[in-house]
């Protein structure tokens, strides 16, 4: 009696172990298309607030107009500092953050303004759709 298997059976279980390899296939694909998007998706996040942080810790009286920071283009070109020790340095973002859109907003309501803070962008430069990121907060002179 011959041990071993058969060529039907050995082909079944190839045609097993490809489906299940798809399978995975496409789980890890799926898996990164989400890692990328929740990490476009805290970039976000990240660049809404730091601009209503500046807008937020701006003296009540000089928040109204538009300022380097807030500007599309401190995205593209990095913004000017200085250090504890007065010398002036830039701080540039990386590439990828150049994807990103910035709409900040302020709104006087009266003892009060509004500030807003709305951050666009879209995963791929193709697509039709694109995902945002707003924060908003209230400040008073007081």
């Amino acid at each position: 009696m011959n041990k071993g298997f058969t060529l039907p059976e050995i082909l079944i279980a190839i045609v097993f172990f490809v489906i299940g390899f798809f399978a995975l296939s496409l789980l890890f694909d799926t898996s990164n298309k989400q890692v990328y998007t929740a990490q476009d998706d805290l970039f976000a996040y990240c660049i809404a607030r730091e601009r209503l942080s500046w807008m937020s810790e701006t003296d009540f009286s000089q928040v109204g107009g538009m300022h380097d920071l807030l500007s599309q283009t401190a995205l593209t070109n990095g913004y000017f500092y200085y250090d504890l020790n007065n010398n002036k340095k830039q701080a540039v973002y990386p590439a990828l953050y150049a994807k990103f859109y910035i709409q900040p907003k302020i709104e006087d309501l009266g003892k009060f303004k509004r500030l807003l803070v709305k951050v666009e962008y879209k995963l791929k430069m193709d697509d039709p759709e694109s995902r945002e990121v707003v924060l908003e907060r209230i400040v008073s002179n007081e």
